[in-house]
């Protein structure tokens, strides 16, 4: 949307400054000096707004700033009584609602509506008199509508487009494209900010005998009972998404490793609990690692594939959290792998392919 508002942007702000422009001279000729400095007001307040959206960054603020221009326009013409005063707020409530969204776009559209009623109460036409008057405001008020409407039905339509693009289609929870965003967000804020996020990686154990003896149906709605379960376990801060097949990842922001285990032993709990289609049940494989500061997030990422690659090894059904020196408590539900800094993750624990971003 950003690449659109500043589309619109600058052909609003040319196609004004072009036809400013071209009055600029015919006033000049006409010795009109308060025209000339009426339309070289416009000019410069559409060449700052351009320049704050386009330069500095802040496409909504330099949208209001050009349209803006149009309030002391109407003000200073209106007393004139001429309907020329008023065709410059036509295009106005469009543009809003383009660069401003629906909202916003409507709280400036609405006192413009009122500002141009105000000025034809105030100060009569001397061409079309009240007639006249009543089509300029309905005529506005019919754009603002329309204007609103279909603002309205495309954010609706453009933010259903962007959370199907993030969601996985089957369980609802968050897809990999949107866990690897906020976790690349997460750990340059982590850096920013000094506090702990850790990633707990999960996995369904023997899920494939699942499908294999059940069918896909039933596989799918298992997988559907175990990301609810699971989200009934996690608070509202904790991002939980699909990440493969039966494989999951949590994203605890101001968490560390100690507070993570007992959280995955949670979650452990809670699904080893869980009975779909009867007694259709699974265990989880957990594998946590916190990110220390300045981090990247595919060292992170490495160190909580290896728990969980440690985690299945020892045979499933436990919680493995990555420490720097040893001893995996063996029979337990509880473990932590015994492994240095240094260790190469196992060649079966690949990293998804996905480019993390460089933390600054």
């Amino acid at each position: 949307m950003h690449a659109t508002r500043i589309f619109v942007l600058k052909m609003t702000c040319g196609l004004t400054i072009l036809i400013a422009g071209i009055f600029v001279v015919v006033n000049i000729m006409r010795g009109t000096w308060l025209g000339v400095g009426l339309d070289l007001m416009i000019i410069l307040a559409q060449a700052g707004g351009l320049y704050i959206a386009t330069v500095g960054g802040r496409e909504k603020v330099g949208g209001l700033m050009a349209m803006l221009c149009i309030v002391p326009f109407v003000l200073l013409i209106a007393p004139t009584g001429l309907p020329q005063a008023y065709i410059w707020t036509y295009p106005m409530p469009i543009v809003a609602f383009l660069l401003l969204g629906p909202r916003h776009g409507l709280f400036f559209s609405l006192p413009l509506n009122g500002l141009v009623a105000g000025c034809l109460l105030v100060f009569p036409l001397k061409i079309g008199g009240d007639v006249l008057a009543f089509s300029i405001i309905m005529g506005l008020a019919m754009v603002v509508a329309v204007g609103w409407v279909a603002e309205s039905a495309r954010s609706r339509l453009e933010n259903m487009l962007r959370r199907d693009s993030l969601t996985d289609p089957l369980t609802g929870a968050w897809n990999r494209r949107r866990f690897l965003q906020a976790f690349d967000a997460e750990c340059a804020r982590s850096e920013r900010s000094g506090q702990t996020m850790t990633v707990l990686l999960i996995d369904l154990d023997g899920f494939k005998s699942v499908n294999d003896q059940y069918g896909h149906p039933a596989g799918d709605r298992l997988l559907c009972a175990v990301v609810e379960r699971l989200g009934l376990e996690l608070r509202r801060a904790e991002m939980l998404a699909r990440v493969g097949g039966d494989e999951f990842a949590v994203l605890a922001t101001n968490t560390d490793a100690q507070r993570a285990e007992v959280m995955g032993e949670r979650l452990r709990r809670a699904v080893a609990e869980l009975r779909q289609d009867g007694n259709l049940g699974v265990t989880l494989s957990v594998g946590i690692a916190d990110g220390a500061r300045g981090e990247r997030p595919d060292s992170v990422w490495k160190r909580a594939d290896a728990a969980l690659y440690q985690a299945k090894g020892l045979g499933g059904d436990m919680v493995v959290r990555w420490r720097s020196q040893a001893a995996p408590s063996a029979g337990g539900v509880m473990a932590q792998v015994g492994a240095g800094p240094q260790q190469e993750v196992p060649a079966a624990c690949s990293l998804p392919e996905h480019s993390f971003s460089e933390t600054s």
